[in-house]
């Protein structure tokens, strides 16, 4: 009894990690952006952007942590590419260059051929390693975790490729790559961080005509409060920038 208590928390752990490791953090009036692909034949390729429709999610904006929100990546969907919209302010871009939307469809559409590939490594993680573990198979526990591993590095190498494709920057792969090798819950979710090292070159409010239209009025109201929240902070250069996006919005989507 007691070595399955402790197999059931090392699984409680194995999960918790990979839960942690989809809690990302937003900058002020930040969104994830989720580019949905129109379907249907001839809309393949960076050619769809002018019809590619977004979802944004400004996370928990009820409970702001030092300015800022947690948001959390959908852990049953870690083949669907995320993004993060431009910072309001500059100081929040870092050395980063920003993704254009022709970058972020190229990623989202190589991302989505790796579907099969990241449902089979999370079947790998969570379903085969956990019931040789709580099985006591050491054996076949053994050959699952080297297959795992290999797993992992065959879609890290696969995300390096796809970036020197789509021309990006290597700044901060390796520390996505080490990560999610020594820690091997998170290798599920390494294509999504790597996608959200940069940010998109649109700022929220540029995404927001692109939302569609049963979701654009919550959007809205939720950017509008983020806005508002920048505005009345203490810092003059966000304080600024929130004001003129305030005035853009307001002019844009003008409340009811």
């Amino acid at each position: 009894m007691a070595a399955t208590s402790d197999n059931l928390l090392l699984l409680a752990i194995f999960f918790g990690l990979y839960l942690l490791d989809c809690v990302v953090l937003l900058r002020p009036a930040q969104a994830l952006a989720v580019p949905k692909l129109p379907r249907g034949k001839g809309r393949r390729g960076p050619g769809i952007a002018p019809v590619c429709a977004m979802d944004l999610d400004f996370g928990l904006t009820v409970y702001p942590v030092r300015g800022r929100c947690l948001a959390v990546l959908n852990p049953l969907t870690p083949f669907v590419a995320v993004f993060k919209t431009r910072p309001i302010d500059a100081a929040g871009m870092g050395d980063a260059r920003p993704l254009s939307l022709r970058q972020i469809l190229s990623l989202r559409l190589r991302m989505r051929r790796m579907s099969v590939t990241l449902f089979l490594h999370g079947v790998l993680l969570f379903v085969v390693l956990p019931l040789l573990l709580l099985s006591g198979q050491t054996d076949r526990l053994l050959i699952a975790l080297g297959a795992a591993f290999l797993s992992a590095l065959l879609i890290l190498w696969a995300c390096y490729m796809d970036r020197r494709a789509a021309r990006l920057p290597l700044a901060g792969f390796w520390g996505v790559a080490g990560q999610a090798l020594l820690c091997l819950p998170t290798s599920l979710n390494a294509p999504r961080k790597l996608a959200l090292l940069a940010p998109a070159a649109a700022r929220s409010l540029d995404l927001l005509p692109r939302v569609p239209a049963d979701r654009r009025e919550r959007a809205v109201g939720e950017l509008r409060l983020l806005l508002d929240r920048a505005a009345d902070d203490g810092v003059e250069a966000l304080a600024q920038a929130a004001e003129a996006q305030r005035h853009r919005l307001a002019a844009d989507f003008p409340e009811a």
